[in-house]
């Protein structure tokens, strides 16, 4: 009797309990709902996505509408019509030709008298009506025919970002709450990126958190040697100040994570325009041009990703999640090549790339050097002191300063081996420092990047160690390739590094070129090609030979290239006063940043009201009193290259169409939503039009652009 009253009172202590633990996520479930409400006028959107993200396959398109989300007029199976190598943009006009069939259906279903006889529609056209017949507006049909919309499925790419948020999420939520923030923001990126560090739209928000430049350098890094960005922690940390800042301005968090994808001050406008907190309401009623179809979803979307990602076995079964890594981190002393630091530490040189993905392409590649003070994440080897191996390293291999870049802008009738002479450097290192294949595509207007100062030293010294490699991990991408092991963001032995200040750069004059010219150089044989007088005429050739360590250093750079034919080109030359042209991606807090003086006192000098912002196209004065024209068009110029390297890094041209321009449009409405692409690359091929100033019925030229990388494709919609 007394053990079966102990029974009954452990099972009545357990029922307490059961109790209270469910009560708890009861609770934890309404508390949830109060901060992330569902609107009604949302709620077929959310689920929309939520079939987007957990049941579409990538092999599907949707056929939809843009604003009734649950009106769908098929589902294409691209595999019923092509096998998995065919690209992507052919695909897409399959899909194409579907949307056109059903803008057809829809301009004549327009056009008939009301009521609709359905004995003069066909099968189809009737279907179509029918899908209509909720709803009650009189021009619906003409409305609708403009606003087919095709989505391809995600389901595949979701899981992939399931998987990968496995390394990433324990930090996340971490530094969420050290905020103060509802964790669930956490599943943001699912909608931003699928975990993907490396990636990088059109646009150019990049990383996980797909920050854009002027967003991002608000919190973090953000310039030619750095990109935090792309660092899974800084961005996090960068994410959480963010959103922060949008909840304690609008209040709400539909409103607060909006804004993170349409502005913190598109949302007061919103809210004050629409007179209403309500995201419903706002997604309903508010009307902006830059409100289109991704901000209105912007909410609905995070609403299913954190749906499915806390119900992932519903929609999944189990998840691989991937572990987070372990890691060092070394603080570097003096500015020093990753070439060189490898090589000391005995280390793979891609290894430490993987784990330090902030680095940008010239600093892994060597062209310029590891920023002093730099937190570089190493592997977590046992008995590995990169402190005392770092102290071992000759003064010589550490520098006080960066490598300072110089550009020369190709001229008619110019050729590699006449451009190598004039400066002062020989053929090969131009080739290798502009990552150029064939020395005979040069363009007019094409910007060389110039060695600087000890580069050449630097890389000799490639020749004399081989590192040793190490076993890296690597996980397979949706295209079945292999890509390289992610860089970690939890570890024990790591911490969240505070975004640091931007960086002020030296103005020391960088050495004479004609320092770098070796006196074998002039021994050389002549090239008949490379010293020809014109390269419009290509013809067989073996270039000349190269050491022996170049070709290793080629091999490398140009294995790690995936779209050799760009070129670096800009449409603005070095100052010659104190007045410049505001060009495309330029804000008063970069030109702020280039001139080393308050963003206010270029306010003053140009006669611009507190919170204006500069137009393109715009004369501006400068301030010349930190610095000089040479060295501010310098910091321009890098900064210019690295939009133009990142974006050809992610995207590949692939042909020219023709746009008319219609009632209503304006070129940076074209950029970011018709067209998809930026307005610096639009430029590039319109020279000869003025793009600020077009009419309807003008016509312009639009590069195609495709992705490289499959997953960025696998996104595509229109």
């Amino acid at each position: 009797m007394y053990l079966d009253r102990r029974i009954r009172f452990t099972l009545g202590i357990a029922r307490v309990f059961s109790a209270a633990f469910i009560v708890k996520i009861f609770v934890g479930s309404l508390a949830a709902q109060e901060l992330f409400p569902i609107p009604p006028q949302l709620q077929d959107n959310v689920e929309f996505w939520t079939k987007v993200y957990a049941q579409y396959s990538e092999t599907e398109v949707v056929i939809h509408d843009a604003e009734y989300l649950n009106i769908i007029y098929e589902t294409v199976k691209l595999s019923d019509y092509f096998d998995e190598n065919i690209s992507t943009r052919i695909q897409w006009r399959k899909v194409e030709r579907v949307k056109d069939e059903y803008v057809a259906i829809l301009n004549k279903l327009g056009r008939l008298r009301q009521p609709i006889d359905p004995a003069l529609l066909s099968e189809k056209e009737l279907r179509v009506y029918n899908l209509w017949a909720g709803v009650t507006d009189a021009d619906k049909f003409s409305r609708a025919a403009a606003n087919v919309r095709g989505q391809k499925g995600l389901r595949e790419r979701f899981k992939l970002g399931l998987e990968r948020s496995g390394r990433y999420m324990a930090e996340i939520q971490d530094v969420f709450q050290r905020y103060g923030l509802p964790t669930e923001l956490g599943y943001l990126p699912h909608v931003e990126s699928s975990f993907n560090y490396k990636a990088y739209s059109k646009m150019g928000a990049a990383g996980i958190w797909q920050f854009t430049r002027s967003t991002g350098r608000l919190f973090m890094q953000v310039d030619y040697s750095v990109d935090e960005r792309l660092d899974p922690s800084i961005a996090t940390d960068a994410a959480a100040r963010l959103l922060r800042k949008n909840y304690s301005e609008l209040g709400s968090w539909p409103l607060a994570i909006t804004a993170y994808n349409h502005g913190l001050e598109g949302m007061k406008r919103a809210k004050t325009q629409v007179g209403t907190d309500d995201m419903g309401i706002i997604a309903d009623k508010y009307k902006s041009r830059s409100f289109g179809f991704a901000s209105r979803n912007f909410y609905a979307e995070f609403l299913a990703a954190k749906q499915i990602a806390q119900n992932y076995e519903t929609y999944y079964g189990a998840i691989n999640f991937e572990p987070a890594a372990r890691y060092h981190t070394f603080e570097v002393p003096d500015y020093v090549t990753l070439d060189i630091l490898a090589s000391k530490f005995r280390l793979d040189k891609e290894t430490i790339a993987q784990l330090n993905p902030a680095l940008r392409p010239p600093v892994v590649k060597s062209n310029r050097r590891i920023p002093q003070g730099y937190k570089l994440r190493l592997p977590a080897l046992p008995d590995f002191d990169p402190s005392g191996l770092y102290a071992q390293m000759p003064e010589a291999e550490k520098h006080e300063q960066q490598v300072r870049d110089r550009y020369y802008k190709v001229q008619p009738g110019d050729n590699l081996g006449s451009i190598a002479r004039q400066v002062g450097v020989r053929v090969d290192e131009l080739m290798v420092l502009n990552d150029i294949r064939d020395p005979r595509r040069l363009r007019e207007g094409q910007l060389l990047e110039l060695p600087g100062a000890a580069k050449e030293s630097e890389m000799l010294l490639l020749a004399e160690n081989t590192p040793v490699a190490l076993p890296t991990t690597q996980t397979e991408t949706l295209g079945g390739g292999l890509e390289p092991a992610p860089p970690p963001i939890l570890s024990p032995t790591s911490t969240l590094a505070p975004a640091p200040a931007l960086a002020q750069s030296d103005q020391t004059e960088p050495s004479s070129l004609a320092d770098l010219i070796p006196a074998r150089e002039a021994a050389k044989p002549a090239n008949p090609i490379l010293d020809s007088e014109s390269t419009t005429e290509p013809a067989p050739y073996g270039p000349e030979p190269l050491p022996e360590f170049y070709e290793r250093f080629v091999a490398s750079v140009a294995a790690s290239l995936n779209n050799p034919s760009w070129a670096f080109e800009v449409d603005f030359e070095e100052p010659q006063g104190e007045w410049i042209v505001v060009q495309p991606e330029e804000t008063l807090g970069h030109y702020a940043e280039w001139l080393q003086v308050p963003t206010q006192r270029l306010r003053m000098e140009n006669h611009l009201p507190f919170g204006q912002e500069i137009q393109v196209g715009r004369r501006l004065r400068l301030v010349l009193t930190q610095t000089t024209t040479a060295e501010f068009h310098r910091r321009r110029l890098e900064y210019h290259r690295a939009i133009q390297e990142d974006f050809f890094g992610s995207y590949k041209l692939d042909g020219i169409k023709k746009y008319t321009i219609q009632d209503g449009d304006n070129i940076w409405g074209l950029c970011q939503r018709s067209l998809q692409i930026p307005y610096w690359l639009l430029i590039r091929y319109n020279k000869n039009r003025e793009l600020l100033r077009l009419h309807p019925g003008d016509e312009i030229d639009v590069p195609v652009v495709v992705a490289i990388n499959k997953e960025l494709a696998d996104n595509q919609t229109e």
